[in-house]
């Protein structure tokens, strides 16, 4: 359920061909996605990259590195939430799909995931 942070979606253990894919109903304007890890950071994804697509059919990737950093960085500055932002270029796309590309143990949970547009 959009907006609600009691909800979420978790697959178990990472594996490098995890995804999920957002269908933003119309070609927006986009420049980056935030992911919701609340406190189950240990199901952070290992490895993040962000692809865009005008058709669902060819995919350009924006945004492709270990994630680790950017969790540890959202965990100090909102422990309770834990905002994992992932900013890439400006771009215009109807879909956008995150795939988690590592292997790990420990499962990928997505409480929250929101498009973000471009930093103005």
């Amino acid at each position: 359920d959009l907006g609600r942070l009691d909800t979420g979606w978790v697959d178990a253990p990472q594996h490098p061909r995890q995804w999920l894919q957002l269908d933003l109903g119309a070609a927006e304007a986009v420049g980056g996605v935030s992911l919701a890890v609340l406190d189950h950071a240990y199901d952070f994804p290992r490895h993040l990259a962000v692809d865009l697509s005008d058709d669902g059919v060819g995919w350009r990737t924006v945004f492709d590195e270990p994630a680790a950093p950017r969790v540890f960085l959202a965990v100090q500055r909102d422990p309770r939430t834990a905002w994992l932002r992932v900013p890439f270029a400006a771009s215009t796309a109807r879909y956008v799909r995150v795939r988690q590309t590592a292997a790990s143990g420990m499962g990928w949970r997505v409480t929250e995931v929101e498009v973000n547009a471009p930093a103005p």
